[in-house]
């Protein structure tokens, strides 16, 4: 008994030890994107957890920027641990930290992006804390810009019509002189 027991205990302070060093967990979140999307998304990132958002675009759009943001209840201390981006692990802290008392929020931004239909992106965010943190995550999608026809394309149709048309005004008029010779 007493052999069982100590191996038990050993095997306990094992897990214990180990346990930080263990690999993050990642909690996937799966959406659509088309033109005309308001996208508000809203979770609480837990210790030792990695949340990530992927989008698939169902259409051509483009997103203008992302807005992140985190509150937490220790001072700044978890808000300064969080990390967001595109890829895993993220590498953006969040570069607006207020507290007030013992609360905090920390706000960030990522830059936009084009995307076509099809397309599919993350966005990921990383912890280094100790207590639970909600996290939210902002953005809106536009239809890409047309794409203008540059003026020298304009001219270069111009020119192509004319010389149809001088070409074709040619022929007659060389068809012309031969039948009367």
């Amino acid at each position: 008994m007493a052999i069982a027991g100590r191996n038990q205990l050993i095997a306990v302070a094992a897990l214990l030890l180990l346990a930080p060093t263990a690999n993050a967990a990642t909690v996937t979140y799966n959406s659509n994107l088309s033109v005309g999307s308001i996208v508000n998304e809203a979770q609480v990132i837990l210790p030792g957890e990695e949340v990530e958002f992927r989008y698939t675009a169902l259409e051509d759009l483009k997103i203008v920027s992302f807005a992140l943001s985190g509150t937490g209840n220790s001072e700044g201390g978890d808000i300064e641990d969080i990390t967001f981006g595109f890829t895993s692990p993220g590498t953006n802290p969040f570069t607006t930290i207020l507290t007030s008392g013992n609360t905090a929020f920390g706000g960030g931004f990522l830059a936009g992006l084009s995307l076509m239909a099809g397309d599919v992106f993350s966005i990921f965010f990383s912890d280094g804390i100790s207590n639970p943190v909600p996290i939210t995550l902002s953005f809106q999608t536009d239809p890409l810009p047309a794409i203008p026809v540059p003026a020298s394309g304009l001219f270069l149709g111009s020119a192509l019509v004319g010389f149809g048309v001088f070409a074709s005004r040619r022929r007659k008029l060389t068809g012309r002189g031969s039948v009367a010779a």
